[in-house]
This record gives C-alpha cells, sequence and structure tokens, in this order.
C-alpha cells in the first residue's frame, strides 16, 4: 500500500497539450481553494477560453464562455 500524496490547502495546476499531427494547442488551468470550499477550471481550446466555478458547499456551478477572465 502506498501513501496518498499530500496536497496544500490552496494550489494551482497548469497544464498544455500540443497535438502535432493536427497542428493544434489545448492549455487548462486548475485552481483549488480548500478554505473557501471552492474550484475553478480556466481552458482554452483553439484560441476560445472557458471557465467554471464550482462550489462544493452546495455543488453549485458557474460557467463563463468568452475572454473574460477571473481570480481566485
Amino acid at each position: 500500500q502506498f501513501e496518498r500524496p499530500k496536497f496544500s490547502p490552496v494550489f494551482q495546476v497548469e497544464v498544455q497539450g500540443i497535438l502535432k499531427d493536427v497542428n493544434e494547442e489545448m492549455e487548462g488551468t486548475l485552481f483549488y481553494d480548500r478554505p473557501n470550499n471552492r474550484g475553478a477550471l480556466r481552458f482554452t481550446y483553439q484560441g476560445e477560453t472557458s471557465q467554471s466555478i464550482f462550489r462544493f458547499d452546495d455543488n453549485e456551478m458557474l460557467y463563463i464562455s468568452g475572454k473574460e477572465f477571473f481570480y481566485l
């Protein structure tokens, strides 16, 4: 049995994918905020950005599509 990894109560992860065979790129950023019990995802694919904020207290998600950015 392996010990599970320990994460900071607040963190950010960034991921980038490059699809060479079709010459496309995508990137995403995940934010997690345990003290405020929420998370957010910003995802860009072919120049279009979408954003989501999820509140774990009430399982509510806010989805934002467009060019406006948010910060936790």
